[in-house]
């Protein structure tokens, strides 16, 4: 009976300690109503390895440890890509301006963006400076890519062209040859405009218009023609610049005028003004009369009236400046209404009468 009963004991004390064991809580404080009269030593040790409670004697939970972020093969392949291209260019873009040359600096066979807005429609020269072994080529992509063009230019410079819109953005990548990673050193780059076609801008002018192609392309001879209304003269061509605003300079007279378009739009503005009046001097004929007013304003046509006597016909109709003397040409034949003369200064109808 007493072995039974050991058995039972040893059975009871092997379990505990196994749960004990799996709840980590010790085995004498299991076995009794106050296991807070444990040793400060041993609570100590217990303290790195059991479980915490709280003040309900419930097992606090641990935070679980954070997690170094894992990197998947797209992040590895991104970043290789990345690496891979600032081993060929920098951040650094170059932006190209007309007839304006830039550097371009290479370490270690590297590539630079290059960037060019073209202003108008039409074809532009690309151009590298001449560094010999440096070898400057033009690529298409910051990393591998075709070729644009190495050799073109003079020695070992490259040159190509591009025809382009108004506001379109060509981008090339600007390096040497191989991309050799020994290529150390700076060149200079540009473009020019070859064949450029910009817009004429025309103002709407009153008292008189003009007419005139509504493009041009650099270079071209673009021609004007005025047309004042009557009792109007031109006053003013004016022609600038789209870009900066400076004047262009304007040829001819008269009517007729032109000028050489620039690289760049352009505005055309024409004015008129009140044509001077100017007096009109009559000589009585004999054997007749005639009508013509007393004044005339510059560039109106005027009109003579002429009246021979009965038996009399129009001789001659004479008409000179009072400034030069020189003549002025009459239009119109007949009696009556004789035709017209243009008033340029100051002048003096002489009118005589033959018999018929």
């Amino acid at each position: 009976m007493f072995i039974r009963k050991c058995k039972s004991v040893i059975a009871l004390l092997l379990l505990t300690a196994l749960v004990c064991s799996s709840l980590q809580i010790p085995v004498f404080a299991a076995l009794t109503d106050d296991y807070m009269l444990i040793s400060s030593e041993t609570e100590s040790e217990e303290s790195e390895c059991s479980t915490e409670f709280n003040e309900f004697d419930e097992p606090i939970e641990e935070a679980a440890p954070e997690l170094e972020p894992v990197m998947d093969s797209t992040d590895v392949l991104m970043g290789s890509a990345r690496e891979l291209e600032s081993e060929y260019s920098t951040n650094a873009v170059i932006t190209l301006s007309l007839d304006t040359s830039a550097t371009v600096t290479i370490t270690s066979g590297g590539r630079k963006e290059v960037r060019f807005t073209a202003p108008a429609d039409g074809t532009y020269k690309f151009e590298s400076s001449n560094r010999g072994s440096l070898d400057p080529t033009a690529y298409i992509a910051a990393t591998g890519g075709s070729v644009i063009d190495d050799d073109s230019g003079e020695s070992l410079n490259y040159k190509f062209q591009q025809t382009l819109t108004a506001g379109q953005t060509f981008t090339y990548y600007s390096g040497v040859y191989n991309n050799s990673t020994n290529a150390n050193g700076s060149y200079t780059v540009t473009v020019v405009a070859l064949t450029t076609t910009y817009t004429i801008i025309k103002n709407s002018p009153i008292n008189g218009s003009f007419s005139g192609p509504s493009s041009g392309v650099t270079g071209s001879v673009i021609p004007i023609t005025i047309q004042p209304h009557p009792g109007y003269s031109i006053g003013s061509v004016i022609v600038t610049r789209s870009d900066t605003g400076a004047s262009v300079a304007v040829c001819g007279s008269g009517n007729s005028r032109t000028f050489t378009m620039p690289a760049s739009s352009v505005t055309v503005r024409v004015s008129f003004t009140v044509s001077p009046s100017y007096s009109i001097t009559k000589i009585a004929p004999t054997n007749g009369s005639f009508s013509v007013p007393t004044s005339g304003v510059s560039g109106r046509m005027i009109t003579i009236t002429i009246h021979p006597n009965p038996g009399y016909t129009v001789g001659s109709v004479i008409i000179t400046r009072n400034d030069t003397g020189a003549s002025i040409a009459v239009s119109g034949t007949g009696i009556g209404l004789y035709g017209t003369i243009i008033i340029l200064r100051l002048c003096t109808i002489n009118i005589m009468h033959d018999l018929q």
